[in-house]
């Protein structure tokens, strides 16, 4: 699980609740991070609706309300029943980025792309829910509200969504290098077997 968070310049920071940076979001996307940590993360839902995150070091308390609309609530349904090969197939992957823009107001996002680190990603929502309200406090310091943007902004060269969503889902990472591939099969072999923590 992992916390991001960009200044008003640009910056990201990523921080994380893992056993290593190496097995969290930094693994994709460093090279563009102005500060990758370890921390501990707490989500808790404290209603239907309504989700609270903590964390330690930087000490956050963020507190959001969601909603679906009738329109999200059926893509929502549709996007779920789908098999998971549907993400592969070009064309729906744009027509999913086309509703996105055209029908939910997220501008232009793509779900498939190539991360820093040369990983080719599939972003995969399956549940998609606007965020109504939400106060997030960074180490004593309000973030303020939460706002729509014109333009997308960006990490890495890849735009994410320009109003503020909840999403349910899965990522696929292709590993493109053979000597990566490699040592992460080595280390998910391990890890099964319990031979490392």
């Amino acid at each position: 699980m992992s916390v991001w968070h960009r200044t008003p310049e640009g910056e990201w920071s990523m921080f994380n609740d893992g056993p290593s940076l190496d097995t969290t979001c930094p693994r994709y996307w460093k090279p563009v991070l102005e500060r990758a940590d370890l921390a501990s993360v707490d989500v808790t839902w404290t209603g239907p609706n309504e989700l609270r995150v903590e964390m330690d070091e930087p000490q956050l308390k963020w507190t959001m309300s969601m909603r679906a609309s009738p329109l999200l609530r059926g893509l929502n349904a549709v996007s779920a029943s789908l098999p998971l090969w549907s993400w592969r197939a070009s064309p729906l992957l744009r027509a999913r980025e086309l509703i996105a823009k055209r029908l939910l107001g997220m501008g232009d996002i793509r779900l498939s792309f190539t991360s820093p680190t040369g990983h080719e990603t599939v972003i995969m929502p399956e549940q998609i829910f606007f965020i109504d309200t939400a106060e997030a406090v960074l180490d004593g310091r309000s973030l303020g509200e939460p706002v729509r943007l014109e333009t997308n902004p960006t990490i890495g060269g890849v735009p994410t969504p320009a109003r503020p969503i909840f999403t349910l889902g899965q990522a696929h990472m292709r590993i493109t290098d053979l000597k990566e591939y490699r040592r992460t099969r080595e280390r998910v072999g391990a890890d099964s077997l319990g031979l490392r923590r």
